[in-house]
């Protein structure tokens, strides 16, 4: 990341790393009720977890701000990886719109960032999505 982002240690509170397993079970559970429980494992946050071992959370840096913003990615588990490997799009929506992939933190393994810079400050979302492991 630009300026002194992958200088700080970023931690997961305990209540973030619920939230992000609520999520993943809900998705498979879903897939579940509609007797489909042979795809979770095709795609998205259930491919990643099956085939790589991981749920990944997104952490933003800072909000509603102009100028440098960073979004952390890493998993919630304890697992190795070369980050070099895994594509994640993000996408930044607000007064100004940014996207582009999810850089890997050569500081931090297994963990990417997104820096974005906007100029208009207020109130920013964002969606990111896993597109390819090579």
């Amino acid at each position: 990341p630009k300026g002194n982002a992958s200088n700080q240690i970023y931690s997961l509170s305990p209540d973030t790393v619920k939230a992000a397993i609520a999520h993943r079970e809900l998705v498979k559970n879903t897939y579940t009720l509609e007797n489909r429980t042979e795809h979770f494992s095709l795609r998205g946050i259930g491919w990643l977890y099956v085939v790589q071992g991981m749920t990944i959370v997104a952490q933003p840096l800072a909000s509603s701000v102009t100028g440098l913003n960073t979004i952390i990615f890493r998993p919630v588990e304890d697992v190795e990886c070369d980050p070099s490997m895994l594509l994640i799009w993000v996408r930044v929506a607000g007064s100004e719109i940014f996207s582009g992939s999810a850089m890997p933190d050569a500081e931090h393994e297994c963990r990417w960032y997104f820096d974005f810079e906007p100029s208009v400050g207020g109130e920013y979302r964002f969606d990111a999505k896993v597109l390819n492991w090579n």
